[in-house]
Parts: C-alpha cells; sequence; structure tokens
C-alpha cells in the first residue's frame, strides 16, 4: 500500500523534513496550544511557511506534487526450489469403470529401501515381476518407507527401480496372517567373478549365471569362471545359474564392496538332473494346454530350484512335453490345463531317478459348466480378438486348495497361476468366448471377467453363477485429459520432463481420463506428489515454493 507520507509512523505526530511539528496537527489540540503555536510560527525555520514573500504557495516536501492513490501490489511469488527442469513423473493407475477390483488379497509387505548412501530411497517404484500378480505395483515416499499391499501370500519377485538408482529384483516370501517386514538395502554397482562346478565336482564351462531374475548375466568359461559387470550391490542379490544336465538353481547372495576380497566367489557344485515328460491326449479346441510342475514340499538348503522354469509350459501340438532337469530329490505334482476343458486326472505325483524319466498322461474334456457370451462395440459390431481373463476374486484360497505343499516351506517356489486362477483367450469372429468353470475349487470365492481391446475401456464383470451368459459392450477410451502445473502466487514454473509409467513423453495433453500417481521432483528435492489424483479435461495440479 503507498501511502501519502512513506516518513510518518502511525500514531505518531506529523513533521516537517527538518524535523519540526507541523502546526496543522497541533491546532487540534485547542486552545491550550495557541501560544506554542505563535512560538513555533515565529521562530521556526523559513522554509515552512506556507506562502512565500510574493504570497505564492511553495508546496512543502511532504506535499510535493499530487498524491496518486492508494494501490495494493502483488509481489511474484519465489522461485521454486532446486536446479534445473522439473520431472514429472506420472503413472495410470485406471479408471472409475476399473474400479472393481479383487479385494481379498491378505498379504501385505512394508519396510524401507536404503540407496547407496545409506539413507532412504525416494519414490522407488516395487514392481512384482511373474506370476499371478505380475505388475502389481507401489512406490516408497520421501523417506524410503514403503506399503506394498493386496499380496496374494507365497513367493514373490521384486522389481525395484527408480531415476536415481540400476534396476534390480529381490525376492520374499509374504506371509498371510501378518504384516510381511522387509527392508532393501542397495549399494554401489559391482563386477564380480564366480567360479562353478558340476555335478563330479569340475569345473563347469557353458553355465549361464545371471544376476536380478536375467537383468545381467554371462556364461562360464573354460575354467568355469564368469564375471558380471554392473551389478547393484546389496543385500540378497538374486543369483541364478542355468546349466545343461543340471537342475537350475538359484542363490542369494549378500555382495557389498567390503565383503568381497577380489577373488572368485565359489560357488557349491550343481545337482544332476532328470526329466518329466507325457502327453496330453486330446483337449477342446483352440489354445494348447499348459503344463506345470510344483513340488509336495521345498526343503530350505544351500540352493533354491528354479520351479518357475516349469510353470505354465506348454505343449507342441500333438499334446507332447518334456521338462528337462527337473531334481530328483522330492516328489512333485504335474497338472495340466486349458481354458475351456477340465483335466482328468487333474494331477499326478511323480519322482523321476537319476536313470530314467517319469511320465504323466492327461486327458482335458469339454467342461460343461461354463460362462461365455459376446464382446460388441457401442454399435452391436462383434469385436474379434478381444483379450479376456476369469480370474479368482480369492486366489489365496484356490492355491492353497490346489497345492497344499506350498504352504510347508515354499522358500524358493513362486506362485503358480494355475486355470481356476486365472483362465485367459480371446474372443472368435464373432466376437463370442467360452471359459469352463467345472474344475473351480469349491469354497473358494467368486470370478472376476475382465476384457480388454485396444483403444476401448477395461470392461470388468463378476461372475458368481455358472451358465450365464455376459454381453459386454465396449467404451471408447477418452483421450481428452490434461495436467497443468500452476501456481496461485503467480512464480514462475520452469521446464519440465515429462515421463509417462517411465517412459519420456512430449507435454501432458491427451491423456486417458483416469486416476494418476503424479510425483514432480526437480534435481533430488521433491516438490509435489500425489498419489493418487483423478485427471480429465482440464486438471491443474498446484506447486508451492
Amino acid at each position: 500500500m503507498q501511502l501519502p507520507n512513506p516518513k510518518t509512523l502511525p500514531g505518531e505526530p506529523l513533521r516537517t523534513q527538518a524535523g519540526a511539528i507541523n502546526p496543522l496537527f497541533l491546532l487540534s489540540g485547542g486552545v491550550f496550544l495557541v501560544a506554542l503555536l505563535a512560538w513555533v510560527l515565529l521562530l521556526g525555520p523559513a522554509e515552512e511557511n506556507s506562502e512565500n514573500l510574493d504570497g505564492e504557495e511553495v508546496p512543502t516536501a511532504e506535499t510535493d506534487g499530487a498524491i496518486d492513490p492508494a494501490t495494493l501490489e502483488i509481489a511474484e511469488g519465489r522461485p521454486l526450489p532446486g536446479v534445473g527442469p522439473l520431472q514429472v513423473e506420472m503413472f495410470y493407475l485406471g479408471s472409475r469403470d476399473d474400479s472393481l477390483i479383487q479385494v481379498q488379497r491378505p498379504g501385505v509387505m512394508v519396510g524401507k529401501i536404503y540407496g547407496a548412501t545409506g539413507e532412504g530411497e525416494a519414490n522407488v517404484e516395487m514392481r512384482v515381476q511373474g506370476g499371478p500378480q505380475d505388475g502389481l505395483t507401489a512406490f516408497s515416499d520421501t523417506d524410503g518407507f514403503y506399503r506394498m499391499e493386496g499380496l496374494i501370500p507365497g513367493l514373490h519377485f521384486v522389481r525395484l527401480q527408480s531415476r536415481t538408482m540400476p534396476s534390480s529384483v529381490r525376492m520374499q516370501r509374504v506371509l498371510g496372517q501378518a504384516e510381511t517386514k522387509r527392508d532393501f538395502f542397495m549399494s554401489e554397482t559391482l563386477s564380480v567373478v564366480f567360479h562353478l562346478k558340476d555335478h563330479k565336482n569340475q569345473d563347469l564351462q557353458g553355465a549361464e549365471v545371471k544376476t536380478d531374475l536375467g537383468l545381467r548375466g554371462g556364461t562360464t568359461n573354460e575354467k568355469g569362471l564368469v564375471q558380471l559387470d554392473g551389478i547393484p550391490g546389496g543385500r540378497r542379490v538374486v543369483l541364478d545359474i542355468r546349466a545343461e544336465g543340471h537342475v537350475p538353481v538359484r542363490y542369494e547372495a549378500n555382495l557389498f564392496p567390503g565383503l568381497l576380497d577380489g577373488k572368485p566367489v565359489e560357488l557349491p557344485p550343481l545337482p544332476k538332473g532328470s526329466a518329466v515328460r507325457g502327453r496330453v491326449k486330446s483337449w477342446p479346441g483352440g489354445a494348447l494346454p499348459t503344463i506345470t510342475l510344483i513340488p509336495r514340499a521345498s526343503s530350505i538348503g544351500g540352493f533354491q530350484v528354479i520351479w518357475e522354469d516349469w510353470q505354465d509350459v506348454l505343449t507342441d501340438r500333438e499334446g507332447r512335453y518334456r521338462l528337462e532337469d527337473v531334481p530328483i530329490s522330492t516328489l512333485m505334482d504335474v497338472r495340466a490345463f486349458h481354458p475351456s476343458g477340465i483335466s482328468t486326472p487333474g494331477v499326478r505325483a511323480v519322482q523321476p531317478s537319476i536313470s530314467s524319466a517319469a511320465s504323466a498322461d492327461f486327458v482335458i474334456r469339454q467342461a460343461s459348466a461354463t460362462v461365455d457370451g459376446q464382446v460388441v462395440d457401442v454399435d452391436g459390431t462383434p469385436i474379434a480378438n478381444a483379450l479376456l481373463r476369469l480370474e479368482a476374486v480369492q486366489p489365496d484360497r484356490v492355491l492353497a486348495a490346489l497345492y497344499p505343499g506350498l504352504g510347508e516351506s515354499p522358500v524358493a517356489v513362486r506362485l503358480p497361476t494355475p486355470a481356476q486362477l486365472k483362465r485367459e483367450g480371446k474372443s472368435d469372429a464373432q466376437g463370442r468366448f467360452n471359459f469352463a468353470l467345472g474344475d473351480h475349487p469349491q469354497g473358494t470365492g467368486h470370478l472376476l471377467l475382465t476384457v480388454e481391446v485396444e483403444g476401448k475401456r477395461t470392461a470388468r464383470r463378476e461372475v458368481k453363477t455358472v451358465g450365464k451368459t455376459f454381453r459386454i459392450e465396449m467404451q471408447n477410451v477418452v483421450h481428452k485429459a490434461t495436467l497443468r502445473l500452476q501456481r496461485r502466487d503467480g512464480g514462475p514454473i520452469p521446464a519440465s520432463e515429462i515421463f509417462l509409467n517411465g517412459e519420456p513423453r512430449e507435454g501432458m495433453a491427451e491423456l486417458e481420463q483416469g486416476f494418476y500417481r503424479v510425483v514432480v521432483k526437480r534435481g533430488d528435492l521433491l516438490i509435489r506428489q500425489a498419489d493418487e489424483l483423478w485427471i480429465e479435461n482440464d486438471t491443474g495440479l498446484e506447486l508451492k515454493p
């Protein structure tokens, strides 16, 4: 606010440049001040007089020129903290039409992610890799703490990645009765030499060695040595080893700079493997059958078997299959699956020997208990090749009914995805589909039908009764959403680098309407974070200094 006299303070007598008290102020004091006023007029400085000798008015310093009216000025806001452009990271979480989700998943994993500096690592994406919950995602907060909910109890592989640390994969057994506590420790990248031997304790050439579920790898030389570079160090680094004729095994190694002495890391000799073979003699048309092998129990030892190598294995066109290099030390269950049929028998127990393979044959018959329907466009036109999934709403109950051995000591068994847990298929030329339900275990809850078509909004329907026919009309995706950064104080907004689901993008317009997780950073500083922001039309996200 601009005042007429900036030198005058509230409640203080008005003074002139020379410091004398203004007589106009004293006149308001009444008769008592008349004598004093006369004294001031006689003795005060000449330039204080309101008229000069010629009778012309002389403006004083306070009233020089016209007085402007009072104005209110708003200063521009401070610049945002940090240096360089903004990094705007957006992650699409789905639309309101996708709000029907599978809620019966009791597993929770909590903890903290520590970076190479020993401090909590912010904004790390944690993504389940493989298994029935492939793609399930959570993020660490500004202090590195995370909470991943809705997990099926069992073994999960989690991929950790951010823009400030290299990608790595860790494995963790998640409990169903209580929260699972797990902190993740990352160090700087390392170069490590490994030494491998075969089942005869001889140097093993040609073995494939990988870390972090295949992110980095190499092959051993004639001396059984292999050097892997760029390994993100830390606790329980996942190391996978595969060699022809030997059981594929997995280790969890603590790899920190202080623990390495420059010598090769010696690994135990690999065990020799055998095989399981068989044939699905008949099945309904369409997709090929799949075979999954799971142990009745898995013991804790120096190594862990990579059981997922024998999960969801397709047969050939004649229905034949062969699972190589399986262990001989445990009893295993073999199952055959097909989206439109039921397997007979439901399971076969096998245990091969070192000298001969085990056999398991199946027949898959067309199911009478089904769920079917048609996928159409908004105008009623049938949609062919629509991707459909029929999933259990309570997958933990289904897995417990099918594989009771998983509950004993499943340290190394990634959760399988049997047909009773998830059936997948595509609509035919007329948009029609048909799924079998006859082998769904009783008392394990209902199912969820999901339909996906490129350019269309995902549709979901609950399936609670057998024999129901669905007509699913696919709605067009709305690409009218725009995210706009704004500031109320009028401060500047730096140039921005935009990322959508980890990929660089030009601008924040033409987004699919829905929920997003938005993280705005500048360098290492977090400016704004919204974990579930609904973006439609022109949506503003306010930034504050």
